[in-house]
């Protein structure tokens, strides 16, 4: 079997963003292989060479997206995962067409009022088994002792928006304000690690020359760093990127609203942690399987407030 969790699209969808893959589709894979539904010989599919790591201290067969379409497999060989990591796009075509593959029930795992909305066919809501931390906490992580010494260390998750979509402002000049504020707000007693794929931007920013800066742009680098005992914290815009570190990291995460300024909302972002722990679909983007602290700020201006008072 061929267990798609990411793939290309024209448009930053569902289909191809990190933090779905993470969240859902990644969920999803778990729970299947918990449940003996597949083995650790099916192949796993991924839209990107640097997130194939995600997968393969588990799986013995892990590609690209690209290389998979060179293959000729036949749709009944296939289980696209990636479909159902956004439920407003969710139909009774897509439910059908995984339930001819496989008789694991997702279709029971989808809340009833989602069922309801998306004129599915309505079943009895299951209570997903949510006992598979130590799969998703599996990651095969790459050395990094060349990028750190004896010193605590700070990573920051920065984003570079060069294209419009869905719910982000477009404004390059800000996001490159707001990365220097944020470096001229921590201690310089800290190295800083800066991951962001368009790194090449980034060299126009003043600070970014300091001895203490590092710039990465490999996500199993990215990871492998959060993972480490000497990372102090992890500050990012509320994003998959952002995120990854509720499956790498084990201290805490400082989140800004960008892009999403009305997902924010400090009275009720407990109960959506702990509701997220009550299916794969539940306040999805607060799935985690590590002991991480999610610190949640309004925007960018209130986060340095915040992390100058308690921290810097």
């Amino acid at each position: 079997m061929f267990l798609i969790l990411s793939q290309s699209d024209i448009n930053h969808t569902e289909l191809n963003a990190l933090g779905h893959e993470i969240h859902i589709s990644r969920y999803i894979l778990m729970s299947l292989l918990k449940n003996n539904y597949i083995t650790i010989e099916d192949t796993i599919v991924t839209l990107y060479e640097d997130r194939k790591f995600l997968y393969t201290k588990i799986f013995k067969n892990v590609i690209i997206y690209d290389d998979f379409l060179k293959l000729n497999i036949s749709e009944n060989n296939i289980l696209r995962l990636c479909l159902f990591s956004y439920l407003p796009n969710l139909n009774e075509n897509k439910l059908m067409n995984f339930e001819k593959n496989t008789n694991y029930p997702l279709r029971s795992y989808i809340p009833v009022f989602w069922q309801e909305r998306q004129n599915l066919k309505m079943v009895e809501y299951i209570h997903p088994d949510r006992n598979f931390d130590d799969l998703l906490n599996n990651i095969d992580y790459t050395d990094i002792n060349h990028l750190v010494d004896d010193k605590e260390f700070i990573i920051i998750h920065h984003r570079i928006v060069k294209e419009l979509q869905p719910g982000h402002i477009l404004d390059t000049n800000i996001d490159i304000d707001n990365l220097n504020k944020i470096i001229n707000n921590i201690n310089c007693q800290y190295d800083i690690f800066i991951f962001c794929i368009d790194k090449d931007i980034l060299y126009d920013i003043n600070d970014i020359n300091k001895n203490n800066i590092k710039i990465i742009e490999d996500l199993n680098i990215y990871a492998s760093l959060m993972n480490n005992g000497k990372c102090k914290c992890v500050i990012s815009e509320w994003s998959g990127g952002g995120q990854l570190s509720h499956y790498c990291h084990n201290k805490m995460v400082f989140y800004y609203f960008r892009h999403y300024p009305d997902n924010y909302n400090s009275k009720y972002s407990n109960i959506r942690e702990i509701g997220s722990k009550e299916g794969f679909f539940h306040y999805w983007d607060f799935h985690k399987s590590t002991d991480i602290e999610l610190i949640l700020n309004p925007n960018l201006d209130d986060m340095l407030v915040y992390l100058k008072k308690k921290y810097f």
